[in-house]
């Protein structure tokens, strides 16, 4: 022997990924905010957890929409490092969406998820069908939400189109229905754990429609 060492050192490397997490979170928000009306449902409004029932909600909206958006771009890191298998995915599909992200990182939400599908050769989500229609219905419902401009109750313009779109989607507030005053429907009406639910299935469905497509099973 020599005398010399020979040192080596390995360094272990972690990706930290999140959509799940968002989903499990928007989950448990659903929940408080459906405890919260069954138990206060019946109290004249405004009921003692009126305000935390509203923030509840609107953390599942921005929650589970941020949850949908982790999980297409976990899925583009995936075929950027090409550490996992992706189902049916192969690695020249993979190879392309890699070529693809650079431009695909600041397209919108859903679009995609159709990108991905389609540089894997499926065909894309209908998109005036379920589970697409529902999913761009929340996205909208979301970006109201972040984007959110006030409007007087007699000159209701884009806060009545959030109304027509989505008033027959789910349940409206419980605790909403025992003010005695004013309440326009959004976003009183509209938060609640009606549409928290609501956005945690909508959610659900689409991911698993999309992995369905695709071969690689639900990201959610």
């Amino acid at each position: 022997m020599s005398g010399l060492e020979l040192k080596v050192e390995a360094q272990a490397q972690v990706r930290v990924n999140l959509a799940r997490r968002h989903l499990e979170t928007a989950l448990y928000f659903a929940s408080q905010c459906r405890n919260i009306e069954q138990a206060e449902g019946t109290l004249p409004w405004p009921q003692p957890n009126w305000n935390k029932n509203q923030s509840y909600a609107v953390g599942t909206v921005l929650l589970a929409v941020a949850a949908l958006e982790a999980a297409v771009n976990e899925l583009f890191r995936d075929a950027i490092d090409r550490t996992r298998i992706l189902g049916s995915v192969t690695p020249d599909q993979m190879r392309l969406l890699a070529t693809l992200w650079p431009e695909v990182e600041t397209y919108p939400i859903l679009r995609k998820y159709q990108v991905v599908l389609t540089a894997c050769g499926h065909a894309p989500l209908p998109e005036g069908e379920a589970p697409f229609q529902p999913c761009a219905d929340l996205v909208t419902l979301r970006n109201e939400l972040v984007h959110f401009k006030p409007e007087w109750d007699h000159e209701l313009r884009k806060h009545k189109k959030i109304e027509s779109r989505l008033s027959t989607k789910f349940a409206h507030n419980q605790l909403s229905t025992q003010s005695t005053g004013t309440m326009v429907w959004f976003p009183h009406q509209c938060l609640g754990a009606g549409c928290a639910e609501w956005a945690c299935d909508t959610v659900r469905a689409f991911s698993l429609a999309f992995g369905q497509q695709l071969g690689v099973g639900s990201r959610l």
